[in-house]
């Protein structure tokens, strides 16, 4: 990197002895960066990093930070210095992630949306420290195809919740609507597309990429999309709220093209 007080960060984190790998993830490793990217780090740790050296380093390379921000994970925040570039610095335990990819890849565990999201983080990263090659050993062990095992596990984790069963996501919208519940009709809706998107990746034997530049991603890289799904998705986006919008017809148009897809790759009854 040529930011000199990126590569400060990376290397005054490395000296801690508990901290066994440090990786970049996020759209600057990606081949779809753009002005606004910011660096993701990710801290591998043996045991947790004291807030006391973290405080430190932050505090050389950041010209403002925000510290042991926990909300998701335990993170940290920050500004670096000169460039003005935002940073944020995931700290987890290479045991967990290990764990999870071997629920996810070994034992087809999927969940309700974002099913492969770490795994992909893990895939498409770059190893900026590693001196046991703990990250590179996990990172080679899992470069493997996407089963077909795991397609029908997220299938059945994510697709009757959509609008095939009594608590769908379809119809919990139809009943917020009703009530005129605006906020519950969002959650609803972002949560629809959690499930929708994460079926989408996993036809394509895509891991999903996280939450940022979805439609970009597989327009340009996915063989199977459903009819009209960026028009329609951007369509509901942008008018959910407008009354004379008819939310639930375009929420059923949407499972009604990925309907199609499925049948076409004879997926629809799995």
């Amino acid at each position: 990197m040529s930011d000199r007080f990126f590569n400060s960060l990376v290397r005054d984190l490395s000296e801690h002895e508990h901290v066994e790998s440090i990786l970049l993830a996020g759209s600057r490793v990606t081949d779809i960066p753009d002005k606004e990217s910011d660096y993701d780090i990710y801290v591998y740790v043996k045991k947790e990093l004291p807030i006391s050296f973290r405080e430190i380093v932050l505090n050389k390379n950041f010209s403002y930070f925000e510290l042991n921000n926990t909300i998701w994970e335990t993170e940290d925040q920050g500004i670096l210095k000169e460039s003005g570039t935002y940073v944020d610095i995931v700290y987890r335990d290479m045991n967990w992630l290990e764990s999870h990819l071997t629920e996810l890849l070994g034992k087809n565990i999927s969940s309700t949306g974002y099913s492969t999201c770490f795994w992909s983080n893990l895939l498409y990263s770059d190893i900026l420290y590693d001196p046991d090659k703990k990250a590179t050993h996990l990172k080679e062990k899992y470069t493997i195809p996407f089963s077909n095992e795991l397609v029908k596990s997220i299938l059945k984790r994510n697709y009757g919740v959509l609008r095939t069963i009594i608590p769908s996501y379809i119809n919990q919208i139809d009943k917020a609507i009703k009530r005129n519940d605006i906020i519950s009709v969002q959650h609803r809706i972002t949560a629809f597309f959690e499930s929708y998107f994460d079926i989408i990746f996993a036809i394509n034997k895509m891991s999903h990429p996280g939450e940022k530049k979805i439609l970009n991603i597989l327009k340009h890289k996915a063989k199977f999309l459903p009819q009209k799904m960026e028009f329609e998705i951007v369509n509901l986006l942008k008018n959910q709220f407008n009354s004379n919008y008819d939310v639930l017809s375009a929420l059923n148009s949407i499972c009604d093209n990925l309907d199609a897809l499925l049948k076409e790759l004879n997926l629809l009854s799995i």
